[in-house]
């Protein structure tokens, strides 16, 4: 869907992503021939050598580079333009099916819900999965650029840095189904929701609602299904 969109925008927010990842294995580099330079001029001369500040002057400008490509381009000029074309192609595509769905399809309980449960999220939800999603191709060139690098050190180098990443891919995969179980749960209590927000909002409904008298029944119930909400989404998160 995104390539789809704006091919230009999509590969330019990944591929400043996956080149932003060679940028710390440049600086560790960088820094590693510096205190080499430094233990091996030790001694030897009392003024500063020149390779030692031309190390230090390089390590200064791929830091520069390093912010530039990551918070410059990827961060916030490709970030926000591939985050906005997304939205508007997802928020036409989704008001256009709705709009051209059976009448008696659409008036089904679930196909309501399953409208809510996107309506709730889709604006957002898509964009962040891809802004995830170019962190992990991040770390996925850094994890293969280092493990390269690292086999030089012997064969367990690598392989011990892998076992040390494992505890957190494991709990970022129950991070996203934690997050899946909440937004995925209460659909009918969710539509109910916004529609006392609208009763407790809208100009006619508030004149109606003054009529009747009803405003603290209303809230009542509203804050009733807030409750509920929290409770249920709650539960994931003492489980976890």
């Amino acid at each position: 869907m995104a390539w789809g969109t704006d091919k230009f925008l999509t590969v330019g927010y990944f591929g400043s992503s996956g080149l932003g990842a060679f940028f710390p294995i440049i600086v560790s580099y960088i820094f590693k021939i510096f205190i080499d330079e430094l233990i091996f001029a030790q001694g030897i001369t009392a003024s500063l050598p020149i390779i030692l500040v031309a190390l230090l002057a390089s390590k200064y400008l791929v830091n520069i580079l390093w912010d530039f490509v990551m918070w410059g381009l990827k961060n916030t000029y490709f970030d926000f333009l591939f985050r906005y074309k997304l939205q508007n192609a997802l928020n036409y595509r989704f008001y256009k099916k709705v709009s051209h769905l059976d009448i008696a399809h659409l008036e089904n309980t679930k196909t309501q819900d399953l409208i809510a449960k996107a309506a709730d999220t889709f604006t957002w939800r898509p964009p962040e999965f891809l802004r995830q999603f170019s962190y992990i191709f991040n770390g996925f060139i850094a994890y293969v650029s280092s493990f390269i690098i690292l086999i030089s050190y012997g064969w367990f180098m690598p392989v011990v840095v892998t076992l040390i990443t494992l505890p957190r891919l494991y709990l970022r995969a129950k991070y996203g189904k934690l997050q899946w179980s909440i937004y995925g749960s209460g659909a009918p209590e969710v539509r109910k929701l916004w529609y006392y927000r609208w009763l407790l909002s809208e100009k006619s409904a508030i004149i109606e609602t003054r009529v009747f008298r009803s405003q603290k029944s209303l809230l009542k119930k509203f804050g009733r299904i807030q409750k509920y909400l929290y409770e249920i989404n709650q539960k994931p998160v003492a489980n976890f």
